[in-house]
């Protein structure tokens, strides 16, 4: 398994990867606030100790469809009023929240997002979303090949409905990333469960070591990632924020 996981860090095609949604007629186009006290800015000055895990990488089989590292992620953190001056119609946007959860949205153009709250897909104004957070634009951390904007946006804009739920998708993250890449994975019954476990998630720690975990499908590891990750989102906001 060690020499997989070192031959999937090179990146392959991902043309062999059977992930063609059936229902998506359009394709696959494409320094810290002081307090002035000495020992409290000591204990928040060292922002290692709240990487347990300093990046996550998951793999299809022997090819790496994801990849964050965690002690750079504070560096691409933007405020709402930044984001809307960088963001372009189709750009995926991560915000950090207060409790360590992320939301994912898809930027639509006109200073407003679709995302996914609550069970209904919703569009809001992006600085409405935004608040006090930060976000970062995220459209890379998923390594499928992207859809066009247009597509994007079309297929986020599509699923904006009135108030009723849906259970198409289980979390933001997960919507997000279908509206980029169109994959039937990232949809709730999009994959069999047939006993086998072709979706690995490796979690590298700071003292050097790794946790690997395996998975039967794409949204089982999106849920366990998700909950991996909310410790460390947590800790950046933390840093970034001052508290």
């Amino acid at each position: 398994m060690g020499n997989q996981i070192l031959n999937a860090l090179h990146y392959q095609s991902y043309e062999a990867l059977p992930m063609t949604d059936p229902d998506d007629t359009d394709g696959n186009l494409k320094s810290l606030q002081s307090n002035g006290l000495e020992e409290e800015e000591e204990e928040r000055k060292p922002e290692e100790s709240f990487h347990l895990f300093t990046n996550s990488v998951a793999f299809y089989k022997d090819l790496c469809i994801y990849e964050k590292a965690f002690n750079e992620q504070k560096l691409g953190l933007h405020t709402g009023e930044t984001l809307l001056n960088i963001c372009r119609p189709g750009d995926l946007v991560e915000f950090i929240l207060k409790d360590g959860h992320s939301l994912w949205v898809v930027y639509t153009g006109d200073f407003q997002v679709v995302h996914l709250s609550g069970g209904i897909i919703k569009k809001s104004f992006l600085l409405d979303i935004s608040g006090s957070y930060k976000g970062r634009i995220v459209n890379s951390v998923y390594k499928f090949p992207e859809s066009s904007a247009d597509i994007v946006v079309k297929r986020a804009m599509e699923q904006v409905t009135s108030g009723e739920s849906t259970g198409l998708w289980p979390n933001s993250e997960s919507f997000a990333a279908w509206c980029m890449f169109g994959k039937k994975e990232f949809k709730k019954g999009g994959e069999l469960r047939i006993g086998k476990q072709p979706y690995l998630l490796h979690l590298h720690k700071g003292d050097g070591t790794a946790e690997t975990l395996n998975f039967q499908t794409l949204l089982d590891l999106i849920e366990e990632k998700i909950k991996k990750e909310q410790a460390e989102e947590k800790g950046i906001h933390f840093v970034m924020q001052g508290y």
